[in-house]
């Protein structure tokens, strides 16, 4: 039991990290969970498990965060600021980061 608390732990912080390093390229689920060595959907369950976030919402959460950041320093557009990470407009994105802004 120790064991498997141990790895898991080691998983979910290896995914943590790949997502915050690489969330400018989008990564899909699929790659995450390779990275960890788990089934998509055993990597979906332990990380909502451990985080307390779907891996989705999290790579949301910090584009969001990033976004936020850049429209403060750079008083850009938004279109222009998520073509540089790979994100879709909020006119394209059916207003899921805007949600995510006004929560956050």
């Amino acid at each position: 039991m120790a064991k498997d608390l141990t790895l898991n732990y080691y998983r979910i912080e290896k995914a943590i990290d790949y997502v915050v390093t690489h969330f400018k390229d989008q990564p899909d689920l699929d790659a995450i969970a390779e990275r960890v060595n788990l089934s998509l959907f055993h990597f979906q369950r332990l990380f909502l498990d451990w985080v307390g976030l779907t891996p989705k919402k999290f790579l949301q959460y910090l584009t969001v965060d990033y976004l936020k950041s850049k429209l403060y320093e750079t008083h850009n557009v938004i279109e222009a600021i998520c073509s540089g990470i790979r994100c879709q407009p909020i006119h394209e994105s059916g207003g899921q980061y805007q949600r995510n802004i006004h929560s956050s």
